[in-house]
Order: structure tokens, then C-alpha cells, then sequence
């Protein structure tokens, strides 16, 4: 009876093989970065810039936007980003990309201000927030301070979060922001 194969060697003996390349390293969902408030006992938990921008994407078809939910939100946030996002990729001949630039939930009290602080630093133009759930008055100050300083904003209450309608309004107010 033969002796069982270790299999064929195609190369030839003494010939050094070219070590392959490393698995890649997983990717890892980027940690959420949590702000104390100044103003009081709450934090704001961020996540900046989940997702980068794809390569090749036409700077006028940019739109970076802040999403903002109460605490009881925070789950939703993220589903609901990515649902106005994918509204936006489809409702013009010429796709909007809607940039996340930043993801907050606001954990108890905090400023206006502190969520205002995001748009700079990330570049963003405005800002879009879920208000069921969102500390009482934060959505008012919001607001205002919002309309004095000719910044977008705009509330979605929790019968808007789904509906594609309510989606392509909000899409259609922003292609009118500043690209990039």
C-alpha cells in the first residue's frame, strides 16, 4: 500500500516563497468621545465623523450636518442618519451627499452652545435634531441661537423619522446650504 500524500509541491526545492500579505485589522466602530457640560450635571456623548467621506465625491455635493438626540434617542440617532443620508443619495438627478459630521446625545443638561461647538470643529453647517426626548427647553434655546446666528436648524419629531416625505423636505432645505 503506498504511503499517504503530503500533497505536490509545484516549487522547486530550496526556493524561498514570498511571505503573503498580513490580514488586514478589523475595523473598529470609532469610540464615542464624552464632553462634560459646563453648564450642569450632563455630558454630550459625540462621535465625530463615523464615516469618512468617500474619495472622488464632487466638494458641491457635500453637505456636512450635526445629529443631535435626547438621551431616549440615542439608539434611533444613528438609523435615523443613515435613513435621510440614503434619502439624499437619491432624490436629485445629482446626489447629495449628506456628511455625518457628528453624532451627539445630549445626557441631561447641557448649553445650546456646547452642541453649537461641534459645527466648527467639524465644518459642519448645520444642525438636525430628533426632539422627542430631548431635554425640555434645549430644542427652544437651540433654536434661537440657531436663527440669530443664521445656522441651520431643523427639529424631526418622532411620526417624521420614518416617512421619505418628511425626508425629501429636509434634503431639499439643505441643498440650499453651503457645500463642502
Amino acid at each position: 500500500e503506498p504511503p499517504p500524500s503530503e500533497g505536490i509541491s509545484l516549487v522547486p526545492p530550496g526556493t524561498v516563497l514570498p511571505a503573503g500579505r498580513p490580514a488586514p485589522e478589523p475595523e473598529l466602530p470609532p469610540t464615542p468621545v464624552v464632553v462634560q457640560a459646563a453648564s450642569g450635571p450632563g455630558s454630550l456623548s459625540v462621535q465625530l465623523e463615523p464615516e469618512p467621506i468617500p474619495d472622488k465625491t464632487p466638494k458641491e455635493q457635500i453637505r456636512r450636518i450635526v445629529f443631535v438626540a435626547g438621551e431616549s434617542q440615542g439608539e434611533a440617532l444613528p438609523k435615523f442618519a443613515k435613513f435621510l443620508c440614503g434619502v439624499a443619495a437619491t432624490v436629485s438627478k445629482r446626489p447629495m451627499y449628506l456628511h455625518k459630521s457628528a453624532l451627539a446625545v445630549c445626557q441631561g443638561a447641557v448649553s445650546a452652545s456646547e452642541i453649537l461647538a461641534l459645527l466648527p470643529k467639524t465644518n459642519a453647517v448645520g444642525v438636525i435634531l430628533l426632539s422627542e426626548g430631548f431635554p425640555e427647553g434645549l430644542a427652544d434655546q437651540l433654536d434661537k441661537v440657531c436663527e440669530d446666528q443664521e445656522l441651520f436648524c431643523r427639529r424631526v419629531g418622532p411620526e417624521e423619522m420614518t416617512k421619505r416625505t418628511a425626508a425629501i423636505d429636509l434634503v431639499i432645505d439643505m441643498m440650499l446650504l453651503r457645500a463642502g
